[in-house]
């Protein structure tokens, strides 16, 4: 019993290891996540944006404020590209790490089970 339970202690501590990263990265995505704009969140849709800026910039007269407007988001849109790569790498690892955490809880279910049918045997 006590070995099983020294099992389970290894996996849950394991497991809070694993969840102590996956939270520090993700507030690491939401900080990357601040520079870049609300409406686009891919790197590929980000020539498009800038282009549909710069023709509003181009046709429509809408005054000095919306042109300092337009000006300030072409510019945010050029240097999201840079945090939207590294926003894509950091959740890629989160995706990673998700996956280790549950491989290694796999063997949990059994130890469990195995606890469980020890104390039984051991009440009767």
């Amino acid at each position: 019993m006590k070995e099983l339970n020294g099992q389970k202690y290894k996996i849950y501590q394991a497991q809070d290891e694993v969840d102590e990263q996956i939270k520090k990265l993700r507030n690491q995505k939401d900080a990357l996540s601040k520079n870049i704009d609300r409406k686009v969140q891919k790197a590929k849709d980000i020539p498009k944006a800038i282009k549909e800026c710069q023709k509003e910039l181009e046709t429509t007269s809408g005054g000095l404020q919306k042109e300092k407007e337009l000006i300030q988001r072409m510019k945010l849109l050029k240097e999201s590209i840079p945090h939207i790569e590294k926003r894509d790498g950091v959740e890629e690892h989160i995706d990673a790490l998700t996956k280790q955490r549950r491989e290694q809880g796999r063997p949990l279910a059994a130890i469990l089970r195995e606890a469980k049918d020890l104390q039984e045997q051991i009440d009767v």
